[in-house]
């Protein structure tokens, strides 16, 4: 998410805006504080955009009560960098979810100030939390989270436009209470100028030079944070599969990134013997992996359906990857997969995930039809510059009307379809 945000203040102040960013010091996908040397400052000036940092309680296993004291840490210590704007005043208050926490302070200094109030949605986090089993049970628990739900609705009600990055939590914020009106689409976007398709050249690659792998082995990828929400045991098992069926072409899987689950996922799969693990890499040789990779990973469990789209899908199609995601039939990860020319399995089915992986491998045309179907998708529907150009027009409108969405609350496509 910090990357989107980041993009979207430096594409906003291309295009004119006076745009200022209060964040927290890095620390994703670690979950560590990131040391002074790693080149941050708690002021600093990045392609335009003035930066102010915060600092933030960085839990070593972040889940239920020490997710909370994480997300109020920050909520606490950015409410003086916020105060310190007042004088500034801003036109758009624009604040990001996660975390809600921050939404209060946001609110109200966009009302001190005159300005219209934005909450862009990533991800419905008391939903997903919920879902994913992250809140504590019992009778406190549900007081907690009836609490929690009241709060959220209160707050969400109250902003002059909420965006979501997928129809279907657009949906969701409907039902929450928000005007259809005030509901923009406001999806993730990638490079693709960055991230596109390469010329595949046979046994060549910076994938297959960092793995060291035989000319002609099938590399099937998993690039992004490990964490609960993503099912990376499931995929692990199906390295798993293919290979104790002594399957001639069972491809090469490779876990990169980083995150709070790594260290369990290498010491519970290490024995996999067609399952790597590679650190998180630079943007660039990023990009160049998620092209040369043959095949790629979107592994979910049940309770993030309808709750988050995840980010990383965007560039993975825009380097014209094949995508083999798990999801619920009927969502809408599984509508746009199917509509990229990727594939879908059922949540926690190990088997059919493998067959479907090595099923795509083994027959090239229906390969370079997914290859081509993911770019053109990209292509239609998420081109970074199209999607921050629409962005600056939808700010505009806002900023010119008072913040008063009527009329104006669908400009990004949002439709109820």
């Amino acid at each position: 998410m910090g990357k989107y945000t980041a993009e979207m203040a430096e594409g906003l102040a291309l295009r004119g805006f006076d745009v200022r960013v209060v964040t927290a010091r890095p620390y994703y996908p670690w979950w560590r504080a990131a040391p002074k040397s790693a080149g941050w400052a708690w002021r600093e000036e990045r392609s335009g955009v003035r930066v102010q940092r915060c600092p933030l309680h960085v839990p070593a296993e972040p889940g239920g009560l020490s997710r909370v004291a994480h997300l109020a840490s920050f909520a606490v210590s950015s409410l003086p960098v916020l105060t310190m704007n007042l004088a500034w005043r801003p036109q758009v208050v624009l604040a990001v979810a996660p975390t809600l926490a921050c939404a209060p302070a946001a609110l109200a200094l966009a009302r001190v100030c005159g300005a219209a109030a934005w909450l862009h949605v990533q991800d419905l986090e008391l939903d997903l939390s919920q879902a994913m089993e992250l809140i504590p049970g019992g009778p406190l628990g549900k007081a907690g989270l009836a609490l929690a739900h009241g709060l959220e609705r209160l707050l969400l009600t109250r902003f002059d436009r909420v965006s979501a990055v997928s129809r279907s939590m657009g949906l969701a914020l409907e039902r929450k209470g928000v005007q259809p009106e005030r509901i923009s689409l406001l999806p993730n976007w990638a490079d693709l100028e960055v991230f596109k398709p390469i010329e595949r050249m046979e046994g060549q690659g910076v994938l297959r030079s960092m793995l060291g792998v035989e000319p002609g082995r099938r590399i099937v990828l998993y690039a992004g944070s490990m964490g609960r929400k993503q099912d990376l045991d499931l995929a692990a098992l199906a390295a798993r599969l293919l290979v104790q069926e002594e399957r001639a072409d069972a491809p090469l899987f490779v876990f990169c990134g980083q995150g709070p689950e790594l260290e369990r996922l290498a010491q519970d799969h290490g024995d996999v013997p067609n399952l790597r693990f590679l650190p998180l890499q630079p943007e660039a040789t990023h990009a160049a992996m998620l092209a040369e990779a043959d095949a790629h990973l979107l592994p979910q469990r049940p309770g993030a359906d309808g709750r988050c789209m995840p980010s990383k899908l965007v560039s993975i199609l825009a380097c014209g990857g094949p995508v083999v995601a798990t999801a619920a039939p009927g969502s809408e990860l599984a509508r746009v997969v199917n509509e990229a020319g990727g594939q879908v399995v059922q949540h926690a089915d190990a088997e059919s995930l493998a067959n479907n992986v090595a099923g795509l491998l083994a027959d090239n045309d229906m390969h370079q039809t997914a290859r081509t179907a993911a770019r053109g998708y990209a292509e239609l529907h998420m081109d970074k510059r199209t999607i921050l150009d629409g962005l600056g027009r939808s700010l505009l409108e806002l900023i010119q009307c008072d913040g008063d969405p009527a009329g104006k609350g669908r400009d990004l496509g949002w439709t109820e379809d």
